[in-house]
């Protein structure tokens, strides 16, 4: 099934109904929505165009019963709080207005997560079905630039951190590699200028059971880019991988990357 997302309405009633008959014409059985609607007319063109439809409040969802009693004029249509987990077409998909209300437990036991609240229209992934084990605070995920922008096939997002260091990140391998090269974009994030990209850094592996080994190190390399890199050791049966972030370009505050992939087989 086909599934259209929405999220941050805020009334705009003729935005709306354009975006839902587009939806429609593109062949989407239903339609996700991580809150904000504001009123409760804002759901009419659900209604008028039937469109089965789960949401979640947001946070400027103020008059909650009247939008539940506009949402029961309609079928198919239900209103649950933030968050709300639910499974469609075989996959458990997390709807939340907020990801700041969320455990980061009841995010890796989901497949999909559906947010609003930024404003932003992006679509993010942990790479191969990684999973962060640990990284070093604070969590900047409220501001688009949390742990995960490190792994998520995106150039145009990162990791931003506080300076000075080290900062570190370790993530677990969805299965054992041998890894070939590591990519690695050391480019600044969150709104933040060019001198708190990453300038000097090291690239730890390790194996399920054993001790971190030193992979790669290495300083000042160009941005916008996934600079490829050559393991000079621990390459065989990695489970683990941890980057470390040493110095940056120069801010006296924050020290940024925006990607790191782990290419092997």
């Amino acid at each position: 099934m086909l599934i259209g997302l929405m999220a941050d309405s805020h009334d705009r009633v003729p935005a709306i109904r354009e975006l839902l008959e587009r939806m429609i014409e593109r062949g989407a059985g239903m339609v996700l929505h991580a809150g904000d609607y504001c009123s409760p007319f804002s759901l009419a063109p659900f209604l008028e165009l039937n469109v089965p439809f789960a949401g979640v409040f947001g946070r400027n969802d103020g008059d909650r019963e009247g939008l539940k009693a506009f949402a029961a004029k309609g079928v198919g249509i239900e209103l649950f709080e933030s968050p709300h987990s639910l499974e469609v077409g075989g996959r458990r998909i997390l709807l939340v207005h907020d990801l700041g209300e969320v455990a980061a437990r009841s995010l890796e036991s989901h497949e999909l997560i559906v947010h609003g609240f930024t404003h932003k229209q992006e679509i993010r992934e942990l790479e191969g079905g990684a999973t962060i084990v640990k990284a070093s605070p604070p969590d900047y995920t409220d501001f688009g630039c949390g742990p995960n922008g490190a792994f998520d096939l995106s150039l145009g997002s990162g990791w931003g951190s506080d300076s000075p260091g080290p900062r570190h990140i370790v993530v677990k391998l969805s299965r054992t590699i041998d890894v070939t090269s590591f990519g690695f974009d050391p480019g600044n994030t969150c709104g933040d200028g060019p001198d708190a990209a990453t300038k000097t850094f090291s690239i730890y592996t390790k194996k399920g059971g054993g001790s971190w080994v030193l992979a790669y190190s290495g300083k000042k390399l160009k941005t916008g880019r996934l600079n490829t890199l050559i393991p000079s050791a621990g390459e065989k049966s990695v489970r683990f991988v941890k980057l470390v972030l040493l110095t940056n370009r120069g801010n006296p505050s924050y020290m940024d990357m925006s990607e790191l992939t782990v290419r092997g087989s």
